[in-house]
């Protein structure tokens, strides 16, 4: 499962952005738990000075950088040895 991110962890007050951080990470956290393979790009997307500049400005689809930065932690994810069986990607 693909996690994408909300705009919301990086736009608004610093308590919806705490509300948001919460809601997202409990998230990923229950899906683990559920045994499901997760790749949460949230961590790409703060690499970076500004995590809103994966985002077009005006709405909350993701800029060509963002897709860059979300390419990027799939391939971290599935070249990460717990993510494969025999070598191979699963």
């Amino acid at each position: 499962i693909v996690i994408a991110p909300s705009r919301a962890l990086w736009f608004g007050s610093d308590e919806e952005n705490k509300t948001a951080r919460r809601i997202h990470c409990e998230f990923v956290a229950r899906l683990k738990e559920l045994g499901l393979k997760v790749a949460d790009i949230r961590e790409a997307f703060e690499e970076e000075d500004d995590p809103l500049k994966n985002y077009f400005a005006n709405d909350g689809h993701w800029s060509p950088k963002g897709h860059a930065a979300a390419a990027r932690a799939l391939l971290r994810y599935l070249a990460a040895p717990e993510n494969t069986v025999s070598g191979k990607p699963d």
